[in-house]
């Protein structure tokens, strides 16, 4: 495939995946503890409902230690013009890593992170224990500066190779280098994002949704329903 052909076909990809998870909207520069609970909002959510729900969390309450403190029901009490069946769940995930970082700093920010060297800020937010290494390495990302190299997710790659747009590759560099070939510069940040997103959600390792997938007709890896497993090649 020649690199036009799969620029091409790299845009036809972003459109797509746009249909199910929406633009890809770069939020201002937020506190570090605000962009880690807009990212677990994200999960399963296009990045307008999550930016709603952070901007009504962030005007009802005074700070994040209240919305450590109340309950359950205040939370989704003040989402619920989100009407979403995953409230619960959003509210729970929330509510665990303020508790988490409460218990781990006695604080409700992140702010000291940039105080440490990459190699603490790495462990402590892994020790939180309540968010998972894709969100770990978006918030060292941002942490790190606007000049670091974005981390390319496995989920990513995964989906680009899946779709045939990239070679089998083993490490991070080695994808990154092949993206960043691809696409330009100001692009890459939105591309991550929602293939990382499709990569938990929909293009996963084990058990692929092909099914609900919009990727699905461009796909070397097929398993449509009413295929038997065999019947696909990853």
């Amino acid at each position: 495939m020649s690199e036009a052909v799969a620029r091409a076909k790299l845009s036809e990809v972003l459109r797509a995946l746009e249909k199910p998870y929406g633009k890809v909207i770069v939020l201002p520069e937020e506190p570090t503890l605000d962009h880690a609970l807009f990212l677990l909002l994200r999960e399963g959510w296009d990045y307008r409902k999550a930016q709603r729900a952070l901007r009504i969390l962030q005007k009802e309450f005074v700070d994040w230690n209240e919305v450590r403190v109340s309950s359950p029901a205040e939370l989704k009490s003040v989402l619920k013009e989100l009407g979403d069946k995953d409230l619960d769940v959003k509210v729970e995930k929330l509510r665990a890593l303020l508790a988490s970082l409460w218990k781990e700093r006695n604080a409700t920010a992140l702010e000291f992170l940039r105080e440490m060297s990459p190699e603490t800020r790495h462990r402590l937010l892994s020790n939180l224990g309540v968010i998972h290494q894709g969100i770990v390495q978006v918030l060292l990302h941002g942490l790190a500066g606007p000049d670091a190299a974005l981390p390319v997710p496995q989920g990513a790659v995964r989906t680009l190779t899946r779709i045939g747009l990239i070679e089998r590759v083993h490490s991070d560099g080695a994808a990154r280098k092949v993206m960043e070939k691809l696409i330009d510069p100001e692009d890459l940040h939105a591309y991550l994002l929602l293939l990382t997103q499709h990569g938990e959600e929909i293009c996963q390792a084990k058990s692929p949704r092909c099914g609900d997938c919009v990727l699905v007709e461009m796909c070397k890896f097929k398993r449509k329903i009413g295929l038997k497993d065999g019947d696909a090649e990853e």
